[in-house]
């Protein structure tokens, strides 16, 4: 033995809040689509698709953004009161998938998620992310009012009855913001 040592370097992804907020923007539109489409239809499953899609990029970006740093991945995901993995579990809880709910991109999005939230708990910085009351951010007060109807319900995101209420509750909730 000589007494040198190599030490090896890990390449650790950059995290970059812009560009995950790029591709969320997109993957939350897109969930959109596949929850205005009618159960059932042919456009909810090529909506469901591009959906998927979406979920790809994220999905990769986040498993380097995992398998990196955590101090970067805590600066970027507890930014805002945890806005970023806020949103990203809002729309993984509450869209309303028929075909793609058993994908693995979905699945293994779903985990990621959940393995972000415990590194920011681990680092004592995670909190709780609700949507503002501001126009801008409709579709997410409405997936939070889905979310906690079906919380209040005791079901997992499943039940039909949970959705027709929820859906009933964000055009109240619509009906009256517009007027």
């Amino acid at each position: 033995n000589c007494g040198v040592y190599v030490k090896k370097h890990k390449v650790l992804a950059d995290v970059s809040g812009d560009d995950f907020d790029a591709a969320m923007r997109g993957v939350e539109a897109a969930a959109d689509k596949v929850d205005d489409a009618a159960n059932g239809s042919v456009s909810k499953k090529a909506r469901e698709a591009d959906l998927m899609k979406r979920v790809e990029a994220v999905r990769d970006g986040l498993d380097q953004a995992v398998s990196g740093d955590k101090q970067a991945l805590s600066r970027v995901f507890a930014e805002n009161g945890c806005e970023r993995i806020g949103r990203l579990r809002l729309v993984v809880d509450t869209v309303n998938l028929e075909v793609y709910q058993k994908d693995p991109r979905w699945l293994h999005l779903a985990n990621l998620a959940a393995t972000v939230e415990s590194v920011l708990k681990e680092l004592g910085k995670f909190r709780v992310w609700k949507p503002p009351a501001s126009e801008e951010d409709s579709s997410m007060q409405r997936r939070q009012m889905v979310r906690e109807l079906r919380q209040r319900s005791g079901e997992d995101g499943e039940g039909e009855e949970a959705e027709a209420a929820a859906a009933t509750a964000a055009a109240a909730a619509s009906a009256s913001s517009s007027s």
